[in-house]
């Protein structure tokens, strides 16, 4: 009998604290330093990208320093970038290498692009004593250097002293901020990033969303109205513009000003699709 009730009490809690995460989905995506231009030409980036998608602790479950997220998406990729015509392509995953290398060295990589090739390599430096076991049972492709083909995504090793030199002689270094600049120019579906596949639900209930300010991400925002409202017709746009405006005008005093910006994003981006 006391084990039934210790059981009752432990699942009572999981669901419990599996609850206690918000119906919002928030996206997140960046590029890691070290992104580099590819030799010849400055509109096209290959770089190290993260995206994620989670749901936000809340209640209880928030406390004392804003809880675990609960994470629908958790991905790291290499990619590349052409800033010219705003296209993203994936060259290849690597979330479960860098989940392991993080231990380690942060998820460091070297990249170099040139001539429609992608070359890379782990930049692996044990941070200290702790590290070492973590350090020592890394696969050895930490230890290697590849080269992608853009077009054909095949993967090769290369020889490291060879990557090496062409690091030194090829790397054209890519700020963030000019990275960053030009990634929040792609659709979020080119991230992969597409909220129906993420956490299905209707089209009437994320547009209720944006509307009433209940989505506080503002990639979250941008999503919907990318991948949801710009496939409305000219009229259901003017009447989400409608509602918009009604909720907002109903708002008063701290509540009003507080989504006073999110208001005025909301409606410009929206506004533009007609």
């Amino acid at each position: 009998m006391k084990w039934i009730v210790i059981i009752l009490i432990i699942v009572t809690v999981l669901i419990f604290f599996t609850s206690c995460h918000s119906n919002q989905i928030n996206l997140t995506y960046k590029g890691e330093s070290g992104a580099s231009f590819e030799y010849k030409d400055s509109t096209k980036i290959a770089f190290v990208g993260k995206k994620k998608a989670y749901l936000r602790a809340k209640g209880i479950a928030a406390f004392p320093d804003g809880g675990q997220p609960k994470y629908l998406v958790q991905a790291t990729g290499i990619y590349v970038l052409d800033s010219k015509k705003n296209e993203l392509n994936l060259l290849v995953d690597i979330t479960e290498q860098n989940k392991l290398s993080w231990r380690i060295h942060r998820g460091k990589i070297k990249l170099i692009y040139m001539n429609d090739q992608v070359f890379y390599k782990w930049d692996l430096k044990p941070l200290s004593v702790d590290n070492t076991e973590a350090y020592e049972v890394l696969d050895k492709q930490y230890f290697d250097a590849y080269s992608i083909d853009i077009n054909t995504k095949e993967i090769s090793v290369i020889d490291t002293d060879k990557f090496e030199s062409l690091y030194e002689k090829f790397y054209k270094k890519c700020d963030l901020t000019k990275l960053h600049n030009n990634l929040d120019k792609i659709p979020l579906a080119d991230w992969g990033l597409v909220l129906q596949e993420i956490k299905s639900k209707s089209d009437k209930k994320f547009i209720k969303d944006i509307v009433e300010f209940k989505s506080k991400s503002k990639i979250t925002r941008r999503a919907i109205i990318e991948q949801i409202i710009s496939k409305k017709d000219p009229q259901e746009i003017e009447d989400i513009l409608k509602r918009l405006d009604n909720y907002y005008n109903s708002l008063k005093g701290y509540e009003k000003a507080k989504q006073t910006i999110h208001y005025d994003e909301t409606y410009k981006s929206i506004q533009e699709l007609l």
